[in-house]
C-alpha cells in the first residue's frame, strides 16, 4: 500500500483504466478558439461556474458533505479510524475542508477535454460536435503523456471524471471508509500533518472529479488551477470577453519550457461538420504552418459525419 494507493485509489482506477485503452485527449471548441490558441501559443482554463454542467464541481461538494460532514453517521468509522492513529487529526480535516469550500467554489478554474478513441480519429464524436462545437468547430487531439508527467511546472492537476450515481457514490465511499480501517497501521507510519493534507485532498478530489452519470459518453479528463491553493507563476490571470460574457480566465503557456509546446503534444486536428469545411480548413491549414507545426497538412482532417449545420 502506498499513499497514493490509499488516498486516490478512485483516481489512479480511472486514469489506469484510460491508460490500458490508450486514449488520447481531444478538446472540442470552434475553428476562431483554435486560431487563438495556435497564434496566442496559450490555452484558457475557464471558472467552473461556467461550464456546460452547470453543477459542476457542486455534485461533488454536496456528496461529500452529505457522506463524510458533520453527523453524518455512516463516516463515523473513518474518523474514528483517523483519530486512532492520531488524536484529534478528524477535527482539523473537517475544520479545514469546511474553510475551503469557499475557495474550491469560486476560485477553481478547468480546462475540459474527452478521452479519443481510435475509431474517431477520423470524425471526431457526433455529441460532443452537437453540445460543444456545433458551428465551425474543431476537435484539439492531444498525445496522453502531456496528461500523465509525474512534475508539474505549473501547479496544474489532471483529474479524471467520475460518472457515479447517488447509490454508487454511497458504495464507493463506503468502501473507502474500510480501506482506511483496514490500513490503520500504515498511516500510523505518517505524520499528523501529512494525513491532514493527503486526507483534504482526497476529499477535494472526490468534489472535483465526481459528475452527473448523464455525461458518461464524454469521458471527461479535467485540468485543473486553484491559483490559491497552488499558485504558478507562469500562468497569466486576465479579463476576457467570451460570447458576451466578461470572465476572469488563467492562461497556460504553450512552451517547450513548460513541456506544453504545440509541437509536441499536437497529435491532429480534426473539422467537425461545417458548410464551410474548406475554407475553414484552409485558414487554419495557413496559421498552423505560420506557426510552424510541422507536416501541418497530415495533421488536418475533415469529418463527413452529414450532419447540418
Amino acid at each position: 500500500m502506498t499513499a497514493e494507493e490509499l488516498f486516490f485509489h478512485h483516481m489512479l482506477d480511472r486514469m489506469q483504466e484510460f491508460k490500458n485503452a490508450k486514449y488520447r485527449y481531444v478538446h472540442y471548441t470552434s475553428a476562431s478558439v483554435l486560431l487563438s490558441i495556435l497564434e496566442k501559443k496559450e490555452i484558457w482554463l475557464r471558472h467552473t461556474t461556467l461550464m456546460n454542467d452547470y453543477q459542476e464541481i457542486e455534485r461533488g461538494i454536496q456528496a461529500v458533505t452529505g457522506y463524510f460532514g458533520p453527523k453524518q453517521e455512516k463516516s463515523t468509522p473513518f474518523w474514528e479510524a483517523l483519530d486512532e492513529c492520531f488524536e484529534g487529526v478528524s477535527n482539523e480535516i473537517k475544520s479545514r475542508y469546511d474553510f475551503s469550500l469557499s475557495d474550491l467554489r469560486n476560485n477553481t478554474f478547468v480546462m475540459s477535454f474527452s478521452a479519443h478513441r481510435d475509431s474517431e480519429d477520423n470524425i471526431g464524436r457526433l455529441s460532443m460536435w452537437r453540445a460543444y462545437a456545433p458551428k465551425d468547430g474543431i476537435a484539439l487531439v492531444l498525445h496522453p503523456s502531456v496528461f500523465y508527467r509525474e512534475e508539474n511546472k505549473l501547479n496544474v492537476f489532471s483529474y479524471p471524471a467520475l460518472y457515479w450515481s447517488d447509490i454508487e457514490i454511497q458504495r464507493r465511499f463506503s468502501q473507502t471508509v474500510d480501506l482506511f480501517i483496514n490500513n490503520k497501521e500504515y498511516i500510523s507510519t505518517l505524520d499528523f500533518n501529512t494525513v491532514v493534507e493527503l486526507v483534504l485532498e482526497m476529499l477535494v478530489s472526490f468534489a472535483l472529479c465526481l459528475k452527473h452519470p448523464g455525461f458518461a459518453e464524454e469521458l471527461e479528463m479535467r485540468i485543473v488551477y486553484r491559483p490559491n491553493h497552488r499558485a504558478s507563476s507562469t500562468i497569466v490571470e486576465s479579463v476576457e470577453i467570451i460570447g458576451t460574457t466578461p470572465q476572469i480566465i488563467h492562461k497556460i503557456p504553450l512552451t517547450t519550457n513548460m513541456n506544453t509546446d504545440l509541437n509536441s503534444i499536437l497529435d491532429r486536428v480534426i473539422l467537425g461538420p461545417s458548410r464551410s469545411i474548406v475554407e475553414v480548413s484552409d485558414a487554419i491549414l495557413h496559421v498552423m504552418n505560420k506557426v510552424g507545426i510541422p507536416d501541418a497538412a497530415k495533421k488536418i482532417f475533415l469529418s463527413d459525419i452529414p450532419l447540418r449545420t
